[in-house]
């Protein structure tokens, strides 16, 4: 099944790739009541700011590009807010800014962060292991199959710690291209690795599956069929011999041997894995719907 920005009930395989899966600079608060929590600090992005100019007696001059960084500071802060805002801090053409601010731009031929390996290595050797660790996280969680590719570019900024803002590319198992990914890493040598989340680039109307041809088109058919059956009323389905507890549409448990009652959802997490059964509508109104 395609990753795609909307999913119904019953759309199991499907990715919200076109919508980000940060929070913004304010803490998002769950809850109500005493039980409130504020969730995911290292989650949010954080709002750029200005470190040194120029003139400043402190400033260090970055890599940028004259032909592009003819702006003020106050014109390239604003243009840093804005790039950070879109892109959740991934997405930053740093040949624009003469002044430095607190993200900064990972020089992948750099051995910047060479040192945090057990083996001399360069930055973009570094952030080639936490982003295929991130992948490889992101698969087993997901039940995906995206192969890491390479490092495109990364940034990072002070948060406990170094925080990587990592995009990569990677190949699509379903139809063998190349696709952007993201991954969000918190690092603090000989402390910790912290990997906070791995997603397809967001808003870029590319369709990500993750899986084999073979195995999309089942679940895709399974699926159909599912939403066929599920407008016609109440299903029923049949698995081998064993006796299997369910619930009916009113909430009531039921436990019947051959055929039980189920909801769309239980039907779903049953039809699951490589369970084979057959479905058909409480009155035969869907009669002939099958799955294997």
């Amino acid at each position: 099944m395609e990753l795609t920005a909307t999913s119904s009930s019953l759309n199991f395989e499907t990715y919200q790739a076109s919508e980000s899966s940060i929070t913004n600079a304010s803490a998002k608060i769950t809850n109500c009541g005493p039980d409130r929590k504020v969730l995911g600090w290292n989650r949010w992005v954080e709002p750029a700011f200005l470190l040194w100019k120029p003139e400043d007696p402190d400033y260090e001059r970055p890599v940028y590009d004259p032909e592009k960084a003819k702006f003020t500071a106050q014109e390239e802060l604003d243009r840093m807010r804005e790039e950070v805002n879109q892109s959740d801090g991934f997405d930053i053409d740093f040949d624009y800014y003469r002044c430095v601010f607190n993200y900064h731009r990972a020089y992948l031929d750099d051995v910047e962060f060479g040192e945090f390996g057990n083996e001399p290595e360069t930055t973009g050797d570094f952030l080639t292991r936490l982003a295929q660790k991130s992948l490889e996280d992101n698969n087993a969680k997901e039940k995906r199959q995206f192969e890491f590719v390479r490092v495109v570019k990364s940034n990072f900024h002070f948060s406990a710690g170094l925080m990587f803002l990592i995009t990569f590319e990677v190949i699509d198992p379903y139809d063998g291209k190349i696709k952007p990914f993201q991954a969000r890493v918190r690092y603090l040598n000989d402390t910790f690795t912290e990997y906070i989340f791995c997603r397809p680039k967001p808003n870029i109307g590319v369709k990500y599956y993750g899986n084999a041809k073979t195995n999309v088109a089942k679940k895709q058919r399974l699926e159909s069929e599912l939403l066929y059956a599920t407008s016609m009323g109440l299903l029923w389905f049949i698995v081998g011999g064993d006796l299997v507890s369910s619930m009916d549409l009113s909430g009531e448990k039921t436990e019947r041997s051959r055929v039980v009652m189920v909801t769309p959802v239980a039907l779903q997490v049953l039809s699951s894995g490589e369970t084979r059964l057959s479905v058909v509508s409480f009155g035969g109104c869907a009669k002939g719907v099958r799955s294997s």
